[in-house]
């Protein structure tokens, strides 16, 4: 979302190109940037121990979910409510899978 020049270079196979997980409190989340038959998308898990809720965004309205998360992000902003100003995020090497033929 903020790295234009990511690609979403995708292997005949399709798979995850990118994925990010962001941990908080108790809670773990997963963001996968992939592709499959039916498109690219953005899958988002939410992982609390054993439980996980899942939504998958298409590509085509990433621009969308990013301006209403923005809203939020600047509502929380201007009541005080923001975070750590450093939260713990990992990056996760790309899971691109291409065939080498």
């Amino acid at each position: 979302m903020g790295d234009k020049s990511m690609g979403l270079a995708i292997g005949e196979s399709g798979g995850v190109v990118m994925a990010k997980v962001i941990r908080a409190e108790q809670k773990r989340f997963f963001f996968d940037l992939g592709s499959n038959s039916r498109g690219q998308f953005l899958r988002i898990s939410e992982v609390t121990g054993s439980d996980r809720s899942v939504i998958i965004l298409p590509v085509s309205v990433l621009e969308q979910f990013h301006d209403a998360l923005g809203q939020f992000v600047d509502i929380t902003r201007s009541q005080g409510l923001t975070g750590a100003s450093h939260p713990n995020v990992r990056t996760v090497a790309s899971a691109n899978r291409r065939s080498e033929n």
